[in-house]
C-alpha cells in the first residue's frame, strides 16, 4: 500500500512539473505613456524604455494559437510610421519559466517592437484581437481621436480620469 501511494505521489508531482513546463502566452496591458509610477513595469522592447504594467491575462490554448497565427502573418519587418513606439500591449510567450518571445504592440502608429527594433504592422487585426481580450481602459479611449498621449497628465495610470488622462 505504501509503495502504491509513493508511486502515485511521484506521478502526481511529475504531472505538475510537466504542466509547469508547458508553453503559455501572456498578454500585458501597458501604460502607453511609457510611464513608470509603480513597481510593476516591463521593457517596451524599444530604446531601453520601460512602462507600467496595468493588467495581465494568460491566454487559453485556443487564444494562444490565434494570436500566434496573427503574429506570424502580420508582424512584418517594415519601416514603421512612427510615433516613438508607445505600446499598449506586450505579448510574451514562455516555455516553463523561460521567456521565449516578447513583442510590444503600439496602436497609435501601428508598430510592433522586439529586441530594440520597431516595425510596422501589416493591418489592424492584432490590435482588434488584443482589444477584444484585454481592452485599454477608458482613460486612453480618446487617443484614437487624435489626443497626443504625451500631453496626458503625469502620475500613476489608475489616478487618471478620461478628461485629464487621454
Amino acid at each position: 500500500m505504501q509503495h502504491t501511494l509513493l508511486i502515485l505521489g511521484l506521478l502526481i508531482c511529475n504531472a505538475c512539473y510537466a504542466a509547469d513546463a508547458l508553453p503559455r502566452t501572456v498578454i500585458y496591458l501597458l501604460d502607453p505613456r511609457n510611464a513608470t509610477h509603480t513597481d510593476n513595469t516591463m521593457a517596451t522592447e524599444y530604446e531601453n524604455a520601460r512602462t507600467d504594467v496595468m493588467a495581465t491575462r494568460t491566454l487559453t490554448a485556443s487564444e494562444a494559437k490565434i494570436i500566434e497565427r496573427i503574429m506570424d502573418a502580420d508582424l512584418i519587418e517594415t519601416t514603421p510610421p512612427f510615433c516613438g513606439h508607445r505600446p499598449g500591449w506586450a505579448i510574451r510567450t514562455y516555455s516553463g519559466d523561460k521567456v521565449t518571445r516578447t513583442v510590444t504592440i503600439c496602436g497609435l502608429c501601428r508598430t510592433w517592437a522586439t529586441g530594440g527594433t520597431a516595425h510596422g504592422l501589416r493591418n489592424k487585426r492584432i490590435l482588434k484581437f488584443l482589444a477584444s481580450i484585454l481592452p485599454l481602459p477608458d482613460v486612453w479611449r480618446n487617443v484614437k481621436t487624435g489626443f497626443d498621449i504625451g500631453d496626458a497628465e503625469d502620475g500613476p495610470f489608475f489616478t487618471l480620469k478620461p478628461e485629464n488622462g487621454g
